[in-house]
Formats: C-alpha cells, sequence, structure tokens
C-alpha cells in the first residue's frame, strides 16, 4: 500500500498508466503518470482554504470531487474521513460518507480501458452525487483536476447553433472579475483558447460551455472532456490558474436535487507522453474521441 504526500493510497494500474487514490480523505485521485514519469498533477500539501465554520480544507492537488455553485460553507468542506474502495469491472469505486452538514454523499467510479486496437488508454471517471437529506439540494457534481504549473491548457469552444440565420450568439464565454483578459497568458481564438500557466502573481479563471480541454507540459498531454447526453450541452468547462497549479474543470447543471436521487457526471481522460507542442492545436480541433458511460 503506497503512501503519497503523507496519506496512504491504493494503487490503479493499466499497462503503463498508474494513478494513486487516498484512502483517508476524498473521493481523490492524487497521482497520474506514465511509468517511472512524473505525477502530471499538482502538489501542493500546504494549500488550505478555510471553510466558515467547517476548520481548513487542504487542496493537495490530484483530482477532487467539489458541488457546485461554489459556495464555501458547503465547497470548501473539508474531506478529510477515510473513503470505502472497492473493486468493479475495470477500476475501482471511490464512496465517501454522507456529510452530515450538507447531506450530500460522493462517489467516483474509475475505469481503465483501451478504447481500441491501436488507441492509448481511456480512464472515465463518474462523479456520483446523492441527496441523503430529506429536501431537495439545489447543486452540481463538478470535477477539478489541479495540474503542475509550466505548461499550456487548451480549451475547446463547443459551438451551439440557435438559428439557422446567425442572430443568437452560439458560444459563450464567462470571466472572472480577478481575471485580465488583456493579460499575456490567454491566447483567445474563435475556436481554441490557449492559457500558458506561468502565472508570477495573481489568477485567472475562464469559464465555457461545454468541449475538451488539455493541458501540454513538458512532452506529456492530459486531456480530458465531459461525455454530454444533452443537446444543448448542460456540462460547463473552467480553466483556473495561479503561480502554483493550474486546474482543469467539469461540472453540470446546476439544479434542485430530490432526496434520494443521484446526479452524475462523466469525464473521460487520456494521458500520452512523447507529445511535441508544434501541431497540437490543429490535432484539437478535430472531433472529440467518441467513449461510451455504462447505463445509469
Amino acid at each position: 500500500m503506497p503512501d503519497f504526500l503523507g496519506l496512504p493510497c491504493r494503487e490503479m494500474r493499466f499497462g503503463a498508466v498508474s494513478l494513486l487514490i487516498a484512502e483517508t480523505v476524498g473521493p481523490r485521485i492524487l497521482s497520474l503518470r506514465i511509468g517511472e514519469g512524473e505525477n502530471v498533477f499538482a502538489e501542493v500539501p500546504d494549500y488550505t482554504l478555510d471553510c466558515p465554520g467547517g476548520g481548513k480544507l487542504r487542496l493537495l492537488g490530484g483530482h477532487r470531487f467539489w458541488v457546485a455553485p461554489e459556495e464555501p460553507a458547503r465547497t470548501w468542506r473539508p474531506d478529510d474521513r477515510a473513503v470505502t474502495i472497492g473493486p468493479i469491472e475495470d477500476g475501482l469505486e471511490v464512496v465517501a460518507p454522507p456529510c452530515e452538514v450538507t447531506w450530500l454523499q460522493k462517489s467516483l467510479r474509475i475505469q481503465m480501458s483501451r478504447p481500441g486496437p491501436a488507441a492509448g488508454v481511456n480512464i472515465i471517471v463518474r462523479h456520483s452525487l446523492k441527496n441523503v437529506g430529506f429536501e431537495p439540494v439545489s447543486c452540481a457534481p463538478w470535477g477539478v483536476t489541479m495540474l503542475k504549473p509550466g505548461g499550456t491548457a487548451f480549451i475547446r469552444h463547443r459551438r451551439c447553433p440557435q438559428d439557422t440565420l446567425g442572430l443568437q450568439p452560439d458560444r459563450h464565454l464567462v470571466i472572472w472579475p480577478y481575471t485580465d483578459v488583456c493579460s499575456e497568458h490567454i491566447e483567445f481564438g474563435n475556436e481554441l483558447t490557449k492559457v500558458h500557466a506561468r502565472l508570477s502573481s495573481g489568477a485567472l479563471k475562464l469559464g465555457f460551455v461545454d468541449g475538451l480541454s488539455a493541458y501540454w507540459r513538458n512532452r506529456t498531454l492530459f486531456t480530458k472532456f465531459p461525455i454530454v447526453r444533452a443537446n444543448p450541452p448542460e456540462t460547463h468547462v473552467e480553466c483556473y490558474c495561479n503561480p502554483r497549479f493550474i486546474e482543469l474543470e467539469t461540472l453540470g447543471q446546476v439544479a434542485p436535487l430530490a432526496p434520494g436521487r443521484t446526479t452524475v457526471l462523466h469525464e473521460v481522460w487520456t494521458i500520452s507522453d512523447g507529445v511535441e507542442f508544434e501541431g497540437l492545436e490543429a490535432s484539437f480541433l478535430a472531433p472529440l474521441p467518441g467513449a461510451t458511460p455504462e447505463p445509469e
């Protein structure tokens, strides 16, 4: 049983790709690597957020499961209780105990597979948020992946035509108050936006409706995209960056969740090494790769 960032973890492997899943906090995926390469995820065990009335949330790094919309008393609630980890087909299920303040219970199903004979490895991450209380809760699952700075993020915009005459908008861009849109770290494009994770101070955050997000650093490429079932899509893709890490985020549509019901967000991840930066932009404009989630 390996330790990572001072925490006991469960290892999950498929070929050369390995994950480390925390056992005493979470649900958290703390490490993703190929072979003996470095962990592509950020490692920030000292980074904390103050939850009003709830202590400190340790971000740690890696991939975490948050609850949208971002309300500090709920979203930043510490997840430092042991999780239950059990085997499922092609992977593991990670179940957190119900939160006695929010009355929400989080679980992750992590499955690794090879989508085709010539393809790499798909990692399908299923975020499930269950209302274990007695009243509806307005919420959505939110997957946040923290990556080391020094590389470049790519966010592909999905066009959603509203009319044949082009009188209505077909893309959405959301900008957070602390973001300088003139920053040299942001490159806007018609189909693709790039964020260079080399900030020395401050922070920025951008949001889009649906789409693919990816991060390239040191010839390693990590991509993730939501599996979208609705048209128009009901997922949002966001990118946050500060000097210590960059985040690629996917979240569902905030809506009332009835007692006993569960809302689900699927992400598909891929990781590749030996990838050159030149030509990446053109490759991201190709159709999104397909992946089929399990029936609900």
